[in-house]
């Protein structure tokens, strides 16, 4: 830390190289959007940390911070080589200019602003805060799909993102978007006592959380259904209900 007259002129940090995720720059952000601002005179994004003491072999990040919007210097790892347990040596590439809070030389890009022209075009997936809504086709098939009429709507093929880049589980879900609880009850009893024992009790635990207490309310529901995709995906290809061959397919 350097000083003149009392007052810190410039600081320096040397913390793990999460410092650049989004919620852990906001700070720096803040920082570098006040004013006086605070620029990043020198900043290492990601350099290898190897402590033989006590065996901790962590990425970190080294910073120093400086009063004032200016450029600053960012060194890069390019390359790294261990030399025994206890040190790397590594080769180092610079670059000049203004260093962003995601410890960067570039167009800003973390603080960009949606724009307009995409709206609608794309939505993230339903969030289940709840594994109960995921079963297996033989769970589906005891909880009534093939026999209970309306049901197909209501139980359908599930793949996440690992299922999408790796092997697929073969599993389904529980989706009764569009039903009140007493519908549910009524028409899927089978259904709303699974979910009533696996989803509700994690439910009710984080209802004084935050977000808790409406996902407490709608406990049978996902916890973010996308309520504004499900237009979009109407009468897709893919996105039909699974019929009773399907599912006698399925069960060989």
């Amino acid at each position: 830390m350097a000083a003149r007259k009392g007052q810190v002129r410039r600081f320096g940090l040397i913390t793990t190289n999460s410092l650049r995720q989004t919620f852990n720059r906001r700070v720096i952000e803040a920082q570098m959007a006040a004013k006086p601002p605070l620029s990043l005179a020198f900043a290492v994004p990601d350099h290898p940390w190897v402590d033989s003491t006590d065996g901790a072999a962590v990425r970190i990040a080294m910073s120093v911070g400086e009063v004032g919007a200016q450029p600053g210097r960012l060194v890069s790892v390019a390359d790294e080589c261990e030399e025994g347990e206890d040190a790397v040596s590594v080769t180092l590439v610079e670059v000049r200019g203004r260093i962003n809070a995601d410890l960067s030389v570039r167009a800003d890009v973390s603080g960009a602003r949606p724009l307009k022209a995409n709206e609608g075009i794309s939505s993230p997936g339903v969030k289940l805060h709840g594994a109960g809504f995921i079963v297996t086709l033989e769970e589906a098939i005891r909880l009534g799909l093939g026999n209970v009429k309306g049901l197909e709507h209501h139980i359908r093929a599930y793949r996440n993102g690992r299922d999408l880049s790796d092997a697929p589980r073969g599993v389904m879900v529980i989706d009764l978007f569009g039903l009140g609880e007493d519908e549910v009850r009524k028409r899927f009893p089978a259904v709303y006592q699974w979910l009533f024992e696996r989803v509700k009790p994690e439910r009710d635990a984080k209802a004084q959380t935050k977000d808790g207490a409406g996902y407490a309310r709608q406990w049978w529901l996902h916890g973010k259904p996308r309520t504004e995709l499900r237009p979009m995906l109407s009468g897709l290809r893919g996105c039909e209900k699974i019929d009773r061959g399907t599912i006698e397919t399925l069960s060989r």
